[in-house]
């Protein structure tokens, strides 16, 4: 396993299958090519993960202006959000890592100092990502791990078949922005849902945000790998990565990101907060082993 102290990027994951190693990771070789990536590559997403609508949110009755990096909203934090940092390094080790960064008051908009901590564990087959913020004052926080999975280790996922215990979805309308609603799967969703191949599913590809029943997901691939994905969080954005662009290829990897509801606070979901006396946690896993 490969970690970069860069936006806290998942590089690569070299797993054991039939006497071979596959790399179920997307990720550039040289660090330097994170630089310039504009598909946010395995980094840990934030101060709020996935999309603000008009590049602003309301909270504590004063309006905030964010930094408007996909016109006319905010993507992953901004154009310096916390996937285009730095992290401190604060342990290294063998089978893991603890990253920090500090997001003062102001930082692409948003307000309250934000103090970060992620461990990073490898245990056996399971990676999995603890991840604590605090803030001096309550403010909305949302993180997700942003890893592009292809089992196979090459080629596309378009035979990966992906299941998720989820019922429901949040549809969203121009530039990908939530309607506000809740809504049952549409029958194409409900497809991949049951675990479809990704390419009998869809041709156009997909990007959209279950609402999980269960915080669980899978993904099988036709080397026989399985990816199993468990999270406390609420959500789950599933990106079949058609949009990728050279070095890589379209559908060459898949996301499949734990994070809170999308545009939350503008959009009227449940907003998750970091404040002074109550940290933004998140436990989430990512298990490779053998279907």
């Amino acid at each position: 396993m490969s970690l970069l102290s860069y936006g806290a990027r998942l590089q690569s994951w070299q797993v054991a299958h039939q006497s071979d190693a596959v790399n179920v990771v997307l990720g550039h070789d040289a660090p330097a090519a994170y630089l310039t990536d504009p598909h946010s590559m395995g980094i840990l997403a934030g101060r709020v993960a996935n999309r603000i609508s008009g590049a602003a949110l309301g909270w504590n009755w004063q309006r905030y202006v964010l930094d408007a990096n996909e016109l006319p909203n905010t993507l992953h934090g901004g154009r310096v959000g916390f996937g285009q940092r730095h992290w401190a390094l604060e342990q290294d080790g063998p089978r893991g890592a603890v990253m920090h960064l500090v997001s003062e008051h102001g930082d692409m908009g948003f307000p309250g100092r934000v103090e970060v901590t992620v461990q990073v564990t490898l245990t056996g087959g399971t990676l999995s990502y603890d991840i604590m913020a605090m803030a001096d004052r309550p403010t909305p926080v949302n993180l997700a791990h942003h890893a592009y999975w292809n089992l196979m280790g090459q080629g596309d996922v378009l035979g990966h078949r992906v299941a998720v215990a989820a019922d429901n979805w949040t549809p969203v309308g121009p530039g990908l922005i939530p309607t506000g609603q809740i809504e049952p799967l549409t029958p194409a969703l409900t497809a991949l849902k049951t675990g479809k191949m990704i390419g009998e599913a869809t041709e156009e590809g997909c990007d959209m945000n279950y609402v999980l029943d269960q915080g669980h997901a899978q993904v099988d691939a036709p080397n026989g790998l399985r990816l199993t994905v468990a999270t406390d969080q609420p959500c789950l954005q599933f990106y079949t990565g058609h949009k990728l662009t050279a070095p890589f290829r379209p559908f060459g990897g898949l996301c499949l990101e734990p994070q809170g509801y999308i545009d939350a606070v503008n959009a009227g979901f449940p907003v998750a907060i970091a404040g002074p006396d109550t940290p933004y946690r998140q436990i989430s896993s990512f298990t490779i082993g053998a279907a």
